[in-house]
């Protein structure tokens, strides 16, 4: 079948990528892949192949392959690239994978990304899509991230990156003094921000609560 072909395939085409200097050529054959089969050979070629990829693809082909990327591999991968050129490559990724990608990286590395992409997509960003459902029931979740409030908040964000992976939300974060909630921090917030500064100083207050068998609407009305 298709799989064992391409297993055929690879190594012809990593071969020529790195032999190949006509950047058309390389880019008619990397069309022929799936961005998943060139994700999962992007790691192990050389940086002067991996260049060669990043000049014949264009942004939002590139920003395909990175969200098949996993985990670290993708904030070190995205490293070799430009600022510019990463951010560029951001503002084409679906949000959740383009969240995923900043919370690899150093929050300070993440800041200057947000700082260069669009607004409009960084808020996106930060105001992860919600899943919609009729009622506050079916959103609720336990899933989610908690940090206390005297965290700093380069803890805060290591607490993030640790946990993102198993919790359903992300975003906001969920801030306890002794277990109990006291506030509530945007994800966005917290990538700005800059330690030493705890989370209590940055945190949202005025939150609103709503009772799990209320409609959506009505919830969202108060």
């Amino acid at each position: 079948g298709g799989e064992i072909m391409k297993k055929k395939l690879i190594p012809g085409l990593i071969a020529l990528i790195k032999n190949e200097s006509d950047l058309k050529k390389i880019r008619n054959k990397l069309l022929e892949f799936h961005p998943y089969d060139l994700a999962s050979i992007i790691k192990k070629l050389e940086p002067d192949s991996r260049f060669k990829i990043y000049a014949s693809l264009t942004n939002k082909e590139l920003a395909d392959i990175f969200s098949y990327l996993e985990g670290e591999d993708s904030a070190e991968l995205f490293h070799e690239l430009e600022e510019s050129k990463g951010a560029a490559i951001l503002e084409e990724m679906d949000v959740d994978d383009a969240v995923d990608l900043l919370q690899e990286m150093e929050a300070e590395k993440a800041a200057d990304y947000l700082n260069l992409i669009d607004s409009e997509i960084r808020a996106d960003i930060s105001y992860l899509a919600r899943q919609q459902e009729s009622s506050v029931g079916s959103i609720m979740t336990t899933n989610y991230i908690e940090v206390n409030q005297d965290c700093d908040v380069k803890e805060a964000m290591k607490i993030l990156v640790r946990e993102a992976s198993d919790a359903e939300v992300i975003d906001p974060i969920y801030i306890t003094d002794a277990g109990r909630l006291v506030g509530i921090l945007d994800l966005k917030t917290l990538i700005i921000a800059r330690s030493p500064l705890q989370v209590k100083e940055i945190m949202k207050t005025n939150y609103v609560f709503a009772e799990k068998d209320e409609d959506i609407e009505d919830a969202a009305g108060k």
